[in-house]
């Protein structure tokens, strides 16, 4: 269904677009994703995002993107990558 793809494309296209504005703000080294949806989807986010985001200021070689711990551990994978710079 065309109709169906384009709409999927462009949610995509705007999921990816926000993750980059955020990024751009904060400027992390590392995006951990995390919550429901990541949960089962972490591998297509983040595919979308290093396709979509890939000619943006190097983005493949200068960001990480990590899944969260599945219980809420956002914040600790964060701050271990922060100590450990791994």
């Amino acid at each position: 269904n065309p109709a169906l793809t384009e709409f999927m494309r462009r949610a995509e296209r705007q999921f990816a677009s926000g993750v980059w504005n955020l990024m751009s703000i904060m400027k992390p080294d590392t995006l951990i994703l995390g919550g429901g949806l990541m949960t089962r989807y972490f591998d297509f986010a983040a595919d979308v995002i290093r396709r979509d985001l890939a000619g943006l200021d190097d983005f493949v070689e200068k960001y990480r993107i990590l899944k969260a711990g599945e219980q809420g551990e956002s914040a600790l994978v964060g701050g271990a990558a922060l100590i450990f710079d791994t």
